[in-house]
């Protein structure tokens, strides 16, 4: 919902009013859901910890000799 400095500073600028029609980003939670986008595209996802483990082997892995 908003208040009246939201109306009244949209009604002097744009981006303002902008802004205020976004708040709802920033003051609730987001869910976010990749469902519908894995079925059209039949692609699944890397599990967390393959992910993870592969990341902390690289990081440890030796600079190679230059």
């Amino acid at each position: 919902m908003r208040d009246r400095a939201d109306v009244v500073l949209g009604l002097l600028s744009a981006d303002t009013r902008r802004l205020a029609e976004a708040t709802y980003q920033f003051t609730s939670p987001w869910l976010m859901d990749d469902r519908d986008a894995r079925t059209l595209l039949g692609e699944d996802h890397t599990p967390l910890e393959v992910t993870l483990r592969a990341a902390m082997d690289a990081l440890l892995e030796p600079a190679p000799a230059l």
